[in-house]
């Protein structure tokens, strides 16, 4: 049973789609994950899921009521919730250890430090950024990046993570849906995020 479907959503500011024709449905307890690079449409289409913004065309169905163009408090009181996140590493912290945050987040350990605990997943880090071709800048930190470095450290926080779909935007349209699998070997994908000839070689299967 889908609790939120997302149908032929789109937004345009003046000339520019900032959205065109998204649609995908979340079931019950299932962990989407909708990626794409800067400028794709992400926040827009979160924007108008809690009402910040209304679309132009398509709809928005949560718990079967079309909540398309609802003030976001009222969407709110029917029990959709939203967290702010600036699509940037900490850039004080280094390369590693922006994934590692990440790893300690997805495994609920936020508040659990130790010395054990960092270097379990230090070496898992490691073994993402290699993925992404990021591991020889495991030890710089993020702010010394150029921008495209950046997007590479987000992709192994993001698409090697624990969601069970994954919707790739790029310029407002979706390129890319499906599992891990699918996005690692999609070359649209590989071709935002890593530029030519890049390819995933994982080494955990069946993570995001």
């Amino acid at each position: 049973m889908s609790v939120l479907r997302v149908l032929n959503l789109s937004k345009a500011f003046g000339g520019v789609h900032a959205v065109e024709n998204v649609s995908f449905e979340v079931g019950e307890g299932e962990f989407l994950a909708l990626i794409g690079p800067n400028g794709a449409g992400k926040s827009t289409c979160f924007n108008m899921i809690n009402g910040q913004l209304a679309p132009d065309a398509g709809d928005i169905e949560f718990a079967g009521r079309s909540i398309a163009g609802w003030k976001p408090r009222d969407i709110w009181r029917l029990g959709v919730g939203r967290t702010f996140q600036v699509a940037a590493t900490f850039g004080s912290m280094t390369v590693a250890e922006n994934v590692q945050m990440a790893l300690i987040s997805h495994h609920g350990e936020i508040f659990r430090f130790g010395a054990a605990l960092a270097s379990r997943h230090r070496d898992m880090a490691i073994e993402l950024l290699e993925q992404v071709g990021m591991d020889r800048s495991a030890a710089r930190a993020c702010k010394e990046l150029a921008y495209g470095d950046v997007k590479r450290v987000e992709l192994a926080i993001v698409v090697f993570g624990y969601a069970d779909r994954i919707i790739v935007l790029a310029r407002g349209i979706v390129i890319a849906e499906g599992d891990a699998k699918v996005i690692r070997d999609n070359p649209q994908v590989q071709q935002v995020y890593l530029g030519t000839g890049r390819t995933f070689t994982p080494h955990v299967e069946g993570r995001v």
